[in-house]
């Protein structure tokens, strides 16, 4: 009987959960009611009595409405199982909505932050564009001022300081050759030296003479002699022919070497009124640059015992200061001689007569 029980029980469940009809479930009762009742004979000495049997099978399966009941309530739990699952169907779609929503604004702003920076960069980027055009209009705007003070100043000075047009005439061996110089040469600037006494020499101190000026060094072994004895003769030619003032002065471009007791010592093998001028290497540097003169110091073993490469020019200066004239190596004595009495004629008709000046 418990065994039957058991298995009345979930047969009961089984028939329920199905939906069985109650006519269905009355057929099974009484199958079962009456195999129970025809086991009960077989088996009288043991077990409850037939009567009991009958009110616990009624217990369980006799009243028909306890069974709708049943079948309600189980009916009514499929319903809300229906519905909760319906309600999560719904939940779980409003969710994915929800998600969906979200995923979707989530990379509409990404998109948007995206055109926004692509925006910006364009925007960036058109500004340097137009930052760099207008520094490129400013410097030309710049550049044209520049320019056109610079034509305004070459003006006013070529008015104040007209070109001028010199011809020089030589007969060398019966040959004649004329040459012809225009313009003002650009060359030449203020110094400050110091000379062979140790005191302080200016550009400006040696105004009111004419100057040959000859940048050289005491260790030449061959060319700065020669032309420090062209120098000196000519010198006391024009002196001679012209009486005139003009004074010798040799810059030195050796002044680790040349010091002003050395070339004190050299100059006085060559002219008495010659003016030797040294100075430092940042004192020397910019006066060789503003008479373009080039120097280079040469390799050596000992350190005492090198030659200076140099340019080879003497430098014609008036009693202004002004560089008027230069001569080369190959320019003869007599030529320079042609050549002085030139510019000093030249000086005079526009200057007037340089008085005679003590030699320094």
């Amino acid at each position: 009987m418990i065994c039957l029980r058991q298995f009345l029980r979930s047969s009961r469940s089984s028939v329920i959960r199905s939906s069985c009809t109650t006519q269905t479930l009355q057929q099974v009762r009484l199958i079962h009611c009456t195999r129970t009742l025809g086991g009960d004979k077989a088996d009288k000495t043991s077990g409850p009595s037939k009567s009991e049997e009958a009110k616990e099978e009624v217990n369980l399966f006799g009243k028909e409405g306890k069974n709708r009941a049943e079948l309600d309530f189980i009916k009514r739990q499929e319903q809300e199982a229906r519905e909760r699952y319906a309600a999560k169907s719904s939940k779980d779609k409003d969710t994915n909505n929800v998600e969906q929503n979200v995923e979707s604004s989530s990379v509409k702003r990404v998109t948007e932050t995206i055109k926004e920076s692509v925006k910006k960069e364009e925007e960036t980027k058109k500004e340097k564009e137009k930052m760099k055009f207008l520094f490129k209009i400013n410097s030309l705007f710049v550049a044209s001022l520049a320019l056109g003070y610079g034509v305004h100043l070459l003006n006013k000075r070529s008015k104040a300081q007209p070109v001028t047009t010199s011809t020089t005439t030589t007969t060398t061996n019966g040959s004649t050759t004329t040459i012809s110089s225009y313009g003002k040469i650009a060359v030449g600037g203020p110094f400050d030296l110091i000379n062979t006494e140790g005191v302080r020499v200016t550009s400006d101190s040696l105004k009111g003479r004419w100057v040959l000026l000859y940048f050289g060094f005491t260790m030449c072994p061959d060319v700065c002699p020669e032309q420090m004895e062209l120098m000196g003769e000519l010198v006391d030619i024009i002196k001679d022919k012209c009486s005139v003032d003009m004074v010798p002065v040799m810059v030195t471009i050796d002044p680790e070497r040349d010091d002003p007791a050395m070339l004190k010592d050299y100059l006085e093998d060559f002219h008495p009124d010659f003016i030797g001028l040294t100075g430092t290497e940042g004192e020397l540097d910019p006066v060789c640059l503003s008479y373009r003169v080039y120097r280079s110091k040469g390799q050596a073993e000992d350190p005492r015992d090198y030659i200076m490469d140099h340019t080879i020019t003497q430098y014609v200066l008036n009693p202004r200061g002004d560089v008027v004239g230069f001569f080369l190596t190959n320019r003869l004595l007599d030529e320079r001689v042609e050549i002085m009495q030139r510019l000093m004629s030249e000086y005079e008709e526009e200057f007037g007569t340089v008085e005679k000046a003590a030699t320094g």
